[in-house]
């Protein structure tokens, strides 16, 4: 895989994650549009499917139990514990109408100093609906700025590719290679095993592509030969719960310097 390929495959991740809003801009604590010193009326159509009542009663909650260290705009930044971004935020995006976000409440997030919650699973609902309202009122009213993904400190982006959050570098080159997404080790009853992408697997046949390009083709008897399958982008989906809004941009400065 290209260092390219590598990078938009990297980046269209983390358009899941912390840059889901990209399209509209992006950019923690980004100012309302020039001239406007009051915000704009809301259109009827954005907000139309929240229940306003729920939202007043989330806000009320985030602003006794979150803002401390997410502000009261729940942005971040400057004047608060943190610089996370909730409204950019993957436990905010992945979140399904208060399905996941109470029970994250709930554990929290230790490594990252955030403590649990003592909330009832309908508080959470509500902090969850007052989070998406907000969402909705910045995508409509256009607060985000277009993000330079390249803004990043490539040092610090070579870092993360070959330290051991990131462990790009165990899959993938910058000057190029990697294999696809899943592979299949075949281990032979002699102890001998290939690698390579799977072909066709069943209880009859098993047929892999090596790197090389050749097929390697091998009839089943009873539990030879064995085949692991490993999904390489598990990895990827592993990282979406570590890896920062810094991490990604830098990682991108990084791949586009090469």
């Amino acid at each position: 895989m290209s260092h390219r390929r590598f990078c938009f495959l990297m980046l269209s991740l983390a358009a899941l994650v912390p840059c889901a809003f990209a399209q509209r801009g992006g950019g923690r604590g980004a100012a309302a549009p020039a001239g406007s010193s009051a915000p704009r009326p809301v259109d009827i159509t954005a907000t139309r499917s929240f229940d306003m009542a729920s939202v007043e009663r989330g806000g009320k909650v985030f602003a006794a139990q979150c803002a401390s260290c997410h502000g009261d705009n729940a942005r971040g930044g400057k004047g608060t514990k943190t610089d996370m971004d909730l409204l950019r935020s993957e436990i905010v995006v992945m979140d399904h109408a208060g399905r996941e976000l109470p029970e994250f409440l709930k554990l929290g997030r230790p490594e990252k100093n955030m403590p649990k919650f003592d909330l009832s699973h309908d508080e959470g609902v509500e902090v969850s609906a007052w989070l998406h309202y907000q969402v909705s009122l910045v995508t409509l009213w256009n607060q985000y700025t277009k993000l330079n993904i390249f803004s990043g400190d490539a040092k610090a982006g070579e870092a993360f590719f070959n330290g051991s959050v990131g462990k790009c570098g165990t899959c993938h080159s910058v000057t190029g290679g990697g294999g696809g997404n899943v592979t299949a080790t075949v281990t032979l009853e002699n102890g001998e095993k290939f690698t390579g992408a799977p072909a066709m697997i069943n209880d009859f046949v098993v047929e892999i592509r090596l790197d090389n390009g050749q097929t390697k083709t091998w009839l089943r008897n009873g539990d030879w030969p064995k085949v692991t399958q490993v999904n390489r982008l598990q990895a990827h989906i592993d990282l979406m719960l570590k890896y920062t809004d810094d991490d990604i941009h830098n990682l991108a400065a990084y791949l586009n310097d090469k």
